[in-house]
């Protein structure tokens, strides 16, 4: 999240300290973890944090039944290095070097942050309506009762491992990758929920650092992000450039050095900007975050199946997960109780999205 009101002031103050130029490439090592103070104050007002993982162990797998829910919390722990925690805890060894990182090699630099002071400063931030039976409450956090317990509308689904290769496969016939597919058909299944389906939707895109920063623990969080907007007469096509044009215009640096600034920003301040709705240039409908492929040779000895979704917040109500564990795409959604708290209506969004995917693999 990135602070605005103060960010002027702090810039001239800190001038000295800040390099405003690329890092020439460099793998830059944080002491502190700029994201953790943002958490912890979110956390104080009631939000919950913590990231949530899913297993179905191999023995289980057929029954209808729900996973065993495990949670990490997001001030030490990123999606990634969240699960390499919940690995490891559960004996499964998962080396170091196979830890996902960055697909995206571009130098730090300071100037995407600093261009986008004024933007910061005095955007319009505009949420979205729902139709019911969705609620989509306009009350502010700070006014709603305290919220800290894991959401309570959440759902699933994992594809096979023949269709997940479908989806690979119908992504590269497209010219696109498998994330675009997945968040062109997800975007699609919830503006059928909206007041205004003509509505500009924005969703907020983690991006793994690793490789580019690093921290005191390799689990600890390594992920900025960046927010695209979808049109509702966008093809695949555009939101695929979409996407790597925020990557280009290194919108993710733009937010981690964001993150870093807020060091200057005092724990009252964060939870005004919060308050007010002044932490992000735009309210993002949701988060949608892929952690990737992971085992796909079956060298661990964990036939699980998988799932993951991040933390919804006040600001962001939809939280939209996937992992390729051992060859088997999963797609876990969540929502804020701000918005719902039926889980009705995250299975009703899983089951339409998944019928996308499939209309999308099988043209």
């Amino acid at each position: 999240m990135v602070p605005a009101p103060y960010l002027i002031k702090l810039i001239t103050a800190k001038t000295k300290r800040f390099k405003l130029l690329s890092n020439q490439g460099r793998n830059i090592f944080y002491k502190k973890d700029p994201i953790r103070p943002w958490f912890k104050v979110l956390e104080g007002m009631g939000e919950f944090t913590k990231i949530r993982y899913g297993r179905i162990p191999h023995d289980k797998l057929g029954q209808q039944q729900e996973p065993i829910w495990i949670y990490r919390n997001h001030q030490f722990f990123d999606g990634v290095g969240g699960f390499v925690d919940v690995l490891r805890e559960l004996d499964i060894p998962y080396d170091s070097t196979n830890i996902p990182s960055t697909s995206h090699d571009s130098k730090s630099s300071w100037w995407p942050f600093v261009r986008a002071i004024p933007k910061l400063i005095f955007a319009k931030r505009q949420r979205l309506d729902f139709l019911p039976p969705i609620l989509s409450s306009n009350q502010s956090l700070a006014e709603s009762l305290a919220i800290a317990e894991a959401p309570e509308a959440v759902a699933w689904h994992v594809f096979s491992e023949s269709k997940t290769s479908d989806i690979v496969k119908q992504s590269k016939l497209l010219g696109v990758t498998v994330n675009t597919l997945l968040i062109h058909t997800l975007d699609q299944t919830i503006r059928e929920s909206l007041k205004d389906k003509q509505d500009v939707t924005t969703w907020m895109l983690p991006i793994n650092l690793r490789g580019l920063v690093s921290m005191q623990k390799e689990t600890m969080n390594h992920s900025s992000c960046i927010n695209i907007q979808i049109n509702s007469g966008d093809s695949f096509d555009d939101t695929h450039k979409t996407i790597y044009s925020a990557i280009e215009k290194k919108q993710h640096w733009l937010n981690w050095k964001g993150y870093i600034a807020g060091r200057w920003i005092s724990k009252k301040q964060k939870r005004k900007l919060l308050i007010k709705d002044k932490a992000m240039s735009q309210w993002n409908i949701g988060c949608f975050s892929n952690l990737g492929v992971w085992d796909s040779d079956k060298k661990l000895n964990a036939l699980d199946t998988w799932y993951f979704t991040p933390p919804v917040l006040e600001c962001q109500r939809i939280g939209v997960g996937c992992i390729t564990f051992q060859n088997k795409l999963s797609l876990t959604m969540q929502l804020h109780p701000l918005l719902s708290v039926s889980p009705k209506v995250a299975r009703s969004w899983i089951s339409d999205w998944v019928k996308r995917i499939n209309i999308s693999i099988s043209k």
